[in-house]
């Protein structure tokens, strides 16, 4: 390999590196208090569980750490818990049956589920991916909306006739996913669950997963990027002398 090829994948590999290893997972099991995800249940994976009558939960990442001090404040309480959401999913890692088969919701127009995730950084993006189900054959849909220096929300199907399959009256394979939220200027982000439109009558969080991010700083991403592509001409130009035929 030539020298100025060997440079070129060093720098990519350490542009790469510098986006990936800062990432952190939290698991969240939202719903009744003896249905929560244990490391029985997922011996890879450590959980957080918010269970009814919760108000704050200190949040522990998929290692067990705590080290980052984040947390999840309720200031706006669900109306109860559900218990018949799927037991079987295919929804990645939050595809663990004490956490996707109950549930915490919300019901009636105007009623607003709210938590706060707090403790965060100001150099740090957050990934959301918002899995809820409920079993029956009334077509319901819930927004999740998440709002930190910038705001967006998504609608999910929990439920409805043959959601998940023949006979499948709910949603087993379907999440909604926010990305790269910054926080808010007092650190937190605010997530907001409630009915989709008036039709929908009930709204559900069975399980969350949060994924950070670094934000990729600036002046590494520019350096690195300009050298990539003095080498690339580089390459180019010397490739090109070599093609010309001697006179």
């Amino acid at each position: 390999m030539k020298p100025h090829f060997i440079s070129l994948s060093l720098l990519a590999m350490v542009h790469f590196a510098s986006i990936t290893s800062g990432q952190t997972t939290f698991l969240i099991d939202f719903g009744a208090f003896d249905r929560q995800t244990t490391p029985a249940d997922d011996p890879i994976n450590t959980w957080s569980n918010f269970t009814t009558g919760l108000t704050n939960l200190n949040l522990v990442d998929t290692t067990g750490s705590n080290s980052d001090g984040y947390a999840l404040e309720l200031t706006t309480t669900f109306t109860s818990r559900n218990l018949v959401g799927p037991a079987a999913t295919t929804i990645g890692d939050l595809s663990i049956s004490t956490a996707t088969s109950d549930s915490l919701y919300t019901t009636g127009t105007g009623q607003v589920a709210t938590l706060i995730l707090s403790g965060l950084n100001s150099d740090t993006l957050y990934n959301f991916s918002f899995f809820g189900s409920r079993d029956t054959t009334s077509t319901r849909l819930t927004t999740y909306r998440v709002s930190g220096s910038t705001t967006e929300s998504q609608e999910l199907q929990t439920s409805g006739v043959d959601l998940g399959g023949s006979g499948i009256n709910m949603n087993n394979s379907s999440t909604s996913n926010i990305g790269n939220i910054a926080p808010d200027g007092s650190m937190n982000i605010t997530i907001d669950i409630f009915i989709a439109d008036s039709s929908s009558s009930y709204g559900y969080l069975n399980a969350l997963q949060i994924t950070t991010s670094p934000i990729p700083e600036p002046t590494t991403s520019g350096i690195i990027m300009g050298m990539s592509a003095i080498l690339a001409i580089f390459y180019i130009k010397r490739k090109t002398r070599k093609q010309i035929p001697m006179s």
